[in-house]
Order: C-alpha cells, then sequence, then structure tokens
C-alpha cells in the first residue's frame, strides 16, 4: 500500500475533499469515483479507502445512484428501459439493482403513455409521404430511445390506424 508521487504532491486530505466534492454535486457510481480517483494518480489500494470512507460518510451511495440515474433519464430524457440498462451496466451496476431500480422508478402504464407521445410527435415530425417508410422511421425512433421492439410496433400500429384516415386517397373528381 504504498502512496504514489501524486498522492503525496495532492495530500490524501485534499484528495478526499476533492472527491467529496465531486459526489456531493451529484450521485455518482463507484466507477465514476473510481475513474476520478486514478485520474488524480492515486492507487488502487488507496482508492478502496477512499471509497470506503465516501460510502461510510454517506457521499457515495449506488442504489441512491441508479434510482436517481434510472428516474432522471427516464423522465427527462425519455429514454426506454432497454438504454438505461445497457448505460447502467456499462457503468458497472449489478442487473438485480438495475431491475430493481426500474421496477421502483417506471411504472407501466406511464411508460407506454411516455411512450406513445414520443413516437406520436414523431409521427408529425415525420415528413415522408409513403406509409411503410414513415412507419419504419417512427419505429426505428422508438427503438433508438431504449423502447423494446414488440412494444414500439405495437404503439406505432396503435397510432398508424387512428391516423390512417389521413392517408386514404381522396376519390378523382368525376369529369361528367
Amino acid at each position: 500500500m504504498g502512496i504514489t508521487k501524486k498522492e503525496k504532491e495532492f495530500g490524501l486530505k485534499e484528495i478526499f475533499q476533492k472527491v467529496s466534492s465531486f459526489c456531493a454535486y451529484r450521485e455518482r457510481s463507484r466507477q465514476e469515483v473510481l475513474d476520478k480517483l486514478y485520474g488524480f494518480g492515486v492507487s488502487p489500494d488507496i482508492a478502496d479507502v477512499i471509497i470506503s470512507r465516501l460510502i461510510e460518510e454517506n457521499f457515495l451511495s449506488e442504489e441512491r445512484f441508479v434510482r436517481s440515474y434510472t428516474g432522471g433519464k427516464f423522465r427527462l430524457k425519455n429514454w426506454g428501459r432497454n438504454k438505461i440498462k445497457f448505460t447502467l451496466s456499462g457503468k458497472g451496476i449489478s442487473e438485480t439493482e438495475i431491475q430493481k431500480a426500474l421496477d421502483e422508478q417506471i411504472d407501466e402504464e406511464t411508460y407506454r403513455k411516455t411512450l406513445k407521445n414520443l413516437l406520436e410527435r414523431k409521427f408529425v415530425q415525420t415528413n415522408e409521404p409513403d406509409l411503410f417508410k414513415k412507419q419504419q422511421k417512427v419505429a426505428r425512433f422508438g427503438v433508438s430511445k431504449g423502447y423494446e421492439g414488440e412494444l414500439v410496433w405495437e404503439i406505432v400500429r396503435e397510432i398508424f390506424t387512428e391516423k390512417s384516415d389521413q392517408f386514404i386517397p381522396e376519390p378523382p373528381e368525376s369529369k361528367f
């Protein structure tokens, strides 16, 4: 458990102060804090000690981070479950923690309403005369936001059924 040159230069108290401020600004994952510590040149042994102290002093809570991240990405950015799962797993969060947060933060009715609103807005914004291509573009958008493909297509069909009167061609005028 040797002290690196940067640790001596900054001092452990200063490093802890900087990292605790980093955690106090907004919720952070353990991995984000480790990356910050490694950026300061902190050795893995010292980083573990600092992480433990941050947890003890309630600056760092993985559970709090996951709930905050999940709720925020869904409510503010309208991300679907798949995108939230993918990004959280990339931050080193366990599948059980992710699923627990998704269940707590996102209820099914709100999830479906949010997706329908997103797809309806995309439907209106998409200037595509070909109905098939328009459906593809709207569905692709929903999937890119992280929503489940099956659910996206269910709602796309619903929207296109509701709006189908827009696609019925007018009969040609009679010349007689």
